[in-house]
């Protein structure tokens, strides 16, 4: 039972970390199917890609099934510094995309007040939660699949994709 527990808390972790970028996803093909554009399809693409880089990570160096669970193999090391150059790269494409789009200009209704001071505060928050969570899953058992400032990274953009994503759809 103690092994399954682990399991549910490791899968857990693992959806949690891939929500945002799932959520981004989502609502970013939702924003372009709605009315298509350069900057729409900019940000679908760098969702795109940091959506692939954080799954082709956890496939690889997941520890049950994947393929490199060690990260010694010699393409182990080219692929961990490529996947993160192509979600840096999505995070810029999706993070240009969406600003140029919200650039100032007028009849562009804003951001809710609620929704940005939610989302100030579970970004402020999410960090020394992120920071507790680590110290409290680290052990050598539990090792997941992406380091430290990318978990601490994606626990901060979750607020962001879920506003993005309630916006997309209410539209």
């Amino acid at each position: 039972m103690a092994y399954a527990m682990i399991l549910i808390t490791y899968y857990g972790c693992v959806l949690i970390l891939l929500a945002p970028w799932a959520l981004l996803l989502v609502g970013a093909v939702r924003r372009m199917r709605e009315r298509g554009g350069r900057l729409r399809r900019f940000q679908t693409e760098g969702a795109v890609l940091a959506m692939a880089g954080s799954v082709s990570k956890w496939i690889v160096y997941d520890l049950n099934f994947g393929p490199d669970r060690l990260g010694i193999t010699n393409w182990g090391y080219w692929f961990s510094r490529g996947e993160v150059g192509i979600f840096f790269v999505g995070l810029l494409m999706f993070g240009l995309g969406y600003f140029l789009e919200r650039r100032p200009r007028p009849g562009l209704t804003p951001w809710p007040g609620k929704m940005k001071t939610i989302s100030a505060i579970a970004i402020l928050s999410s960090v020394p939660l992120s920071v507790i969570a680590l110290a409290f899953f680290n052990y050598p058992w539990f090792e997941l699949p992406w380091d430290g400032w990318r978990i601490l990274l994606t626990l901060g953009v979750l607020p962001f994709s879920l506003g993005y994503w309630m916006l997309s759809k209410r539209r």
